[in-house]
């Protein structure tokens, strides 16, 4: 959490964080220690155990301040205009920082973070350090990976609206689908032949409407090739009856907190195999569910439903990392400002489970000439253990 941030930086004998990037909307770690959307973006100064500083531009300033920093300014409030005439683009920010550093007493180790083009961060880095700067890189988790890791009330306030919201168009589709009439090898509405193109299109029309942007790399797969995890389904793919269909979708809020859910349907009757393979999902994701817990570590609880799938004659990704069917992902991942929060569920995470984090439990298993089954749920960790926050049917068969 970002209250912990000067324990942090101590811990890491970090003297000052610096957080820069030309907006907030596509740059979570700066949107994250702001607390605002700023356009134009900025830069946040963090020196250890002191208030931070924010610098925008001066046409952001009334934005800049509705947001958590209390220190706002304007980068002409340093002269930033004048560096720029004399000394250029390339000189005129670090020369800016240094009267900052100055002004605040920064002599110490510093840290670079935000989303820029990386040559501007290296360059950036090394004109700081021809100053005598000492800039470090961070090894990962870096401070902000750490502090993002675990939530506060009001961000899990926010990842459960999304995941309502989330919930509710899944649900939609799944009616939408039930609508839909088999004839020979495809499904038609009204005479015509359904498509994955038309599900999508319906999806993200619902997601918009409840405030939600929607996934880039929404998910609607079916048949054979939904036993490739991450294939979008193009969207002349038919809809057929009888084959597994993996929904997965992973909304945010405008510039902010995600979700992710994702189901297996059959429109119709669902093969015996794929019946059992869903069976064998839905028990993984309980034997995750039971140790979920506040210590545990995330390989362990990887690990587990690796066992439980290797009992039943399934290759892992422990067992057989090469296999390309079986269960052949990570378990989950943490959720939030990113859907790449961490914990990391692997079996090969160093991560820790603690109170706050918020990440998916999303087995699944994946046979090429067969298609694939993966139910995903976003949960967050409580003391007590793991709380749905993506509460929505299990079931597979659509009739």
């Amino acid at each position: 959490m970002l209250q912990d941030m000067d324990g942090e930086m101590r811990r890491r004998g970090l003297d000052a964080l610096i957080v820069i990037g030309d907006g907030t909307y596509n740059n979570p770690e700066l949107y994250y220690v702001v607390g605002a959307h700023v356009p134009r973006g900025g830069i946040y100064l963090k020196k250890a155990f002191e208030p931070p500083l924010l610098l925008v531009n001066s046409m952001d300033l009334s934005e800049a301040k509705r947001g958590r920093v209390k220190e706002v300014k304007a980068f002409s409030d340093y002269g930033y205009e004048r560096l720029l005439k004399a000394h250029g683009a390339g000189k005129a920010l670090p020369l800016l920082l240094k009267k900052v550093f100055k002004e605040r007493g920064v002599s110490g180790r510093i840290a670079l973070a935000g989303r820029s083009e990386l040559s501007k961060g290296l360059r950036l880095a090394d004109e700081l350090k021809a100053l005598g700067y000492r800039v470090v890189g961070e090894a990962r988790p870096t401070l902000l990976e750490s502090l993002m890791e675990t939530k506060e009330p009001k961000e899990l306030r926010r990842i459960k609206a999304v995941a309502e919201k989330a919930a509710k168009v899944v649900e939609e589709t799944i009616d939408f689908l039930s609508g839909l009439k088999p004839r020979g090898k495809f499904l038609f509405r009204g005479g015509r032949k359904v498509t994955v193109g038309d599900v999508k299109r319906r999806a993200r029309l619902l997601l918009s409407e409840e405030g939600l942007v929607p996934s880039e790399g929404l998910i609607f797969s079916v048949g054979p090739k939904s036993a490739r995890p991450h294939y979008q389904g193009e969207d002349r793919d038919p809809l057929a009856p009888n084959r597994p269909i993996i929904f997965d979708l992973f909304p945010r809020e405008p510039g902010g907190y995600f979700a992710d859910i994702t189901r297996t349907f059959v429109v119709g009757k669902a093969p015996r195999r794929v019946k059992a393979i869903h069976q064998a999902v839905l028990e993984a994701q309980r034997v995750a569910a039971e140790r979920l817990r506040p210590g545990a570590k995330a390989k362990d609880v990887a690990g587990a439903v690796c066992g439980f799938f290797e009992k039943l004659g399934y290759p892992t990704v422990r067992s057989a990392p090469k296999a390309m069917r079986g269960f052949i992902h990570a378990l989950g991942h943490g959720v939030g400002l990113t859907i790449g929060d961490r914990p990391a569920l692997s079996p090969f995470s160093q991560d820790e489970i603690k109170v706050g984090n918020v990440v998916t439990i999303e087995p699944g298993l994946y046979f090429p000439r067969v298609g694939g089954v993966r139910v995903e749920d976003t949960v967050s960790v409580t003391k007590a253990g793991p709380k749905t926050l993506t509460k929505l049917t299990r079931e597979l068969e659509i009739i």
